[in-house]
Order: C-alpha cells, then structure tokens, then sequence
C-alpha cells in the first residue's frame, strides 16, 4: 500500500483506486458504495463517492443525480487528468502542481510536508492578509489559478482516500485562512 513520505509525495506509486480497496468502518457507507458500484454511473474517486453518499444518507439514487453534473466538470475541467497525473506520478508534489511557484509567491500558505497532522491527513494555512492579488494576476491568470487549485484538490483528495484505505474513515482537510497575516499563525 502507497502512503506519502515526508515531502507529500507519495512513496511508491499508486494504481488507480477502486472503491473496493477501502474498507469502510462505516456499515451503511460499504453497504451504500456497494450499491453504487452496481450502477452505470463511475466515479474515478471512491472519497467523492463515499462524500456524495454521505451527504445523501446512503440514498444511491440521489447521489447518482447529485454527483452527475460533478462528474461532467471533472472531465470538462482537467480534474479527472490532474488526478491521473498525481496518481501515476509518486514524485509529483503540490510545489509541481501547474502555476505553483507564482501562487506561493504571492499568495503565502503552507501545505504538504509540514501540513500533515498525527493522523496523517492534511491541512492548510492560507494567508490572505499576505497576499498580493494583483502582483499574482500580472503573472498568471484566473484560468492559471484554478488549475492550480485543481491540482491541489485532488491531491488532498488522494491524500484522504490513503487515510480511507488505512483506517476506513470519511476524513476532509482543514483549511486555515489567516485573515491578519503577518502577525498571524506563520510567523
């Protein structure tokens, strides 16, 4: 089984994952996501399933029409090939992610390596009372910057399908935004 080193990259490569491969703790969840299964719909993240069930109270049938239009814009905009691209390589990081070096220039957080808490899930500082906007946006645009963003969701989406795989659990990321940065949390 993958899991991630100390730098958020992952140790060894990971094969596309099958909802199978988690064993939920939760009975309702596995009893749900096999269900799912059973459908037409494939969904490429079983963490994304297992949300959307959860979300539903196990109701497969509106998961199927809540999750169709997420589905769409994962194909549509390259979060299902950033996923693939993560997944089929261990050395990739969110520092590799596409436009990451000018979003960290000008958008200040802390992610990954240092971001990982005692359970193994991530975490985000984002500093916004840091950030220059208009000094990210003379460098790349809007388009650039949520591809960036995708990029970096479905890495902390893998990161929590490893959690799933290890301990059965429906974790999410806490996300931190430091408001009065600089004499906020990363100083």
């Amino acid at each position: 089984m993958a899991g991630l080193d100390e730098t958020g990259r992952f140790s060894q490569p990971t094969p596309e994952i099958d909802s199978r491969d988690i064993s939920w703790a939760d009975p309702n969840l596995a009893d749900a996501m096999s269900e799912l299964q059973k459908t037409d719909v494939k969904v490429d993240s079983p963490w994304l399933a297992a949300a959307f069930l959860t979300r539903h109270e196990m109701n497969v049938e509106k998961t199927i029409e809540a999750i169709a239009g997420t589905l769409t814009w994962r194909s549509q905009s390259g979060a299902s090939e950033a996923r693939n691209k993560i997944l089929a390589d261990p050395q990739l990081s969110f520092r590799d992610f596409p436009f990451s070096k000018e979003v960290f220039e000008f958008l200040p957080q802390c992610e990954g390596t240092l971001a990982i808490d005692k359970r193994g899930l991530p975490y985000a500082i984002r500093c916004p009372g840091m950030a220059n906007v208009v000094g990210m946006f003379s460098m790349i645009s809007e388009d650039d910057l949520l591809l960036f963003q995708i990029y970096l969701n479905e890495w902390r989406m893998c990161q929590l399908e490893e959690h799933a795989r290890k301990t059965g659990e429906l974790c999410g990321v806490l996300i931190v935004q430091d408001m009065f940065a600089p004499d906020g949390l990363l100083n």
